[in-house]
């Protein structure tokens, strides 16, 4: 059975790529353009999120979409792919993001990063939940 793909992006053009390259390599793939409710997440039953860090100008709503994953017992353990532009936002966080089966896809990025990223997430082994992941203040962003 193929894996199940949440994508939550609001860029509609890259939905569409999503879509697209994930459903050629075999992939079920839903897509969200919107901060979806961790009954919407659960109701996709998804193997791995892709996760915007940006929604519409609004820095830290991905962070919180993330917090919130990993707040959740039912979804602790799914494998979260952040994409940013963000090469800065993410370096301070990178080891923290691993440790509790975060990985990071820094766009722009070449399709065959992204179907290595995929993989490398979904035969990640599950581990703890995380109560130290929280999004940075707006002080500690500057």
């Amino acid at each position: 059975m193929a894996a199940s793909i949440l994508v939550i992006d609001d860029n509609e053009e890259l939905l569409a790529l999503y879509d697209a390259v994930l459903r050629y390599n075999g992939y079920g793939v839903t897509t969200l353009s919107e901060p979806p409710t961790l009954d919407a997440v659960r109701a996709v039953r998804p193997d791995a999120v892709i996760l915007d860090l940006h929604f519409g100008g609004q820095q830290f709503e991905g962070w919180a979409v993330l917090q919130r994953l990993r707040n959740d017992p039912a979804l602790v353990h799914l494998p979260v792919i952040v994409c940013t532009a963000g090469e800065g936002e993410v370096r301070d966080a990178s080891d923290l993001l691993r440790r509790h089966n975060v990985w990071v896809l820094l766009k722009p990025f070449v399709v065959t990063d992204l179907e290595r990223v995929l993989r490398e997430a979904l035969d990640s082994a599950p581990i703890a939940s995380f109560d130290e992941m929280r999004s940075p203040s707006p002080q500690e962003a500057t």
